[in-house]
């Protein structure tokens, strides 16, 4: 059985949909005003209206992925365009609240801070220390996987601490399934 442990952002994911919607109605409005415009016309408006549709789909797409799932023995992080990267559960030690730069360019182009999520992994379990994620959603290097903040549902210490509870419950199910 799936479950999420931590969503996407979903209200940057709304926000992205606002530019989409507009290509949309741009394509959408002269085909309506102008029914009998010149065909180039007609053309490069259905051509926008398109862009603007699949737009609209990938970010929807976005919004139904989630950060972080667990299922059978194994937290799938979501941080590459492929598809979700496995961890066992076994090698998860705890998270944290970190803080970083975001991408969001402050005053005289300073960034922002922006809270992010880390994930410690065992030391020993060498083999996980490293996978390409894209930087827009975080990093995993070193045996730490860091998920940006302005990327998934809001990061506080109440959430932090679900996501260790959750993680101790996952590890005992599983020391206890293996053993049985």
């Amino acid at each position: 059985m799936r479950e999420t442990w931590l969503k996407a952002n979903r209200r940057v994911l709304l926000l992205g949909m606002i530019p989409p919607i507009v290509l949309v109605a741009v394509g959408l409005i002269p085909l309506a005003a102008m029914p009998s415009a010149e065909r180039w016309i007609r053309y490069a408006a259905v051509g926008a209206a398109v862009v603007g549709l699949l737009l609209l789909a990938l970010i929807a797409i976005q919004m139904r992925l989630p950060r972080l799932v667990y299922c059978d023995g194994e937290l799938f992080v979501y941080l590459a365009g492929g598809g979700p990267l496995r961890v066992p559960i076994e090698i998860v030690q705890c998270f944290f609240l970190g803080s970083g730069a975001g991408q969001i360019p402050g005053s005289r182009g300073s960034r922002i801070g922006v809270r992010n999520l880390t994930m410690r992994l065992d030391e020993k379990a060498t083999d996980y220390h490293h996978r390409n994620a894209k930087p827009a959603l975080g990093r995993w290097e070193d045996g730490y996987i860091v998920i940006h903040g302005a990327w998934c549902e809001p990061l506080d210490l109440a959430l932090v601490g679900r996501l260790n509870t959750r993680l101790a419950a996952a590890q005992s199910d599983r020391k206890r399934s293996i053993s049985a």
